[in-house]
């Protein structure tokens, strides 16, 4: 199916793309701005999937902000 798979390669450029923003804030942590960053970058994400979760439910198209589009 199409549709899913697009879904699929969004959601795994989406959390590949927060896996890089967690390594940062956690290296950032040392000069204590990963202290606020980290826990920023974890609510933004959580409310982004289950946001795009809810539009991929309802057959609409799902774009995730500040995402690196790591496959094509």
């Amino acid at each position: 199916m199409p549709l899913v798979a697009e879904h699929g390669r969004k959601s795994l450029n989406f959390q590949l793309t927060m896996m890089i923003a967690y390594i940062v804030s956690f290296l950032l942590i040392f000069v204590v701005i990963g202290v606020i960053l980290l826990p920023v970058i974890a609510v933004f994400a959580f409310i982004m999937v289950v946001v795009s979760a809810i539009k991929a439910n309802d057959g609409k198209d799902v774009n995730y902000p500040l995402s690196i589009e790591f496959i094509k």
